[in-house]
């Protein structure tokens, strides 16, 4: 699923949670619980780094130093198997108008809307170098479900607001089906979480959003083909 919708656009970039049409868009209280959403001025993200298994199994990652870079002027490491990465306020050259920063988001949502258009955004990419591995994300996958999490930064307090929709991706079977978005985002670092639950093989997705940052998930190493 992530292949088909997230990837297909480059960064990981928006979340689905995946039921059937005839099921409630209700999020069950346990998972709102997850985690806290907003994470404020400083975005800092440590602890232990794992590889993924093609069978979707993770390992501990025990190799190299590896440099992290948001691709402008913050970086981190992985040092012995850990990362430690902190930033701020993003490079400015990274900082674009929201409806630019979200633009990524369009195929999934139709009409678009926001409190203040003006306010600048950006959406966290962690870049690595050490092939076959070419960035970092906070992610669980599973036979059924894939979890993970987007970090946004915007400069001020922001209201989001986007209409679901049904459409189909070019070379896949399924017909995917969001519904209506909603994010409210403080000035900072905010920590959306995303829960994608297949089931039979051919589906009607329903996306919910959720606010937070689960402690469950993996800083995983992910290939350009993830």
């Amino acid at each position: 699923m992530k292949k088909q919708i997230v990837f297909i656009i480059g960064a990981a970039i928006i979340g689905f949670f995946l039921v059937f049409a005839a099921c409630s868009d209700e999020i069950p209280e346990d998972e709102v619980k997850l985690g806290t959403f907003y994470l404020g001025e400083t975005l800092n993200l440590s602890g232990q780094v794992y590889t993924k298994n093609r069978d979707s199994s993770y390992a501990g990652y025990i190799g190299a130093r590896i440099a992290v870079s948001d691709g402008g002027e913050s970086s981190g490491e992985i040092i012995n198997g850990k990362l430690n990465f902190t930033t701020e306020a993003p490079d400015l050259l990274l900082l674009k108008p929201v409806g630019e920063a979200f633009l990524e988001w369009d195929p999934q949502y139709n009409n678009f809307r926001y409190s203040d258009p003006e306010v600048l955004s950006c959406m966290l990419n962690l870049e690595i170098n050490a092939p076959p591995y070419t960035r970092l994300a906070r992610e669980l996958e599973k036979t059924t479900s894939y979890e993970w999490v987007e970090y946004i930064y915007v400069d001020r307090d922001i209201t989001i607001t986007a209409d679901g929709k049904t459409y189909t991706v070019t070379g896949d079977d399924f017909v995917y089906t969001t519904s209506n978005l909603s994010l409210d985002l403080l000035a900072g670092w905010n920590a959306v979480y995303y829960k994608d639950v297949k089931k039979l093989g051919t589906y009607t997705a329903a996306a919910n959003r959720i606010l937070g940052n689960p402690p469950h998930l993996y800083l995983t190493l992910l290939r350009s083909i993830d």
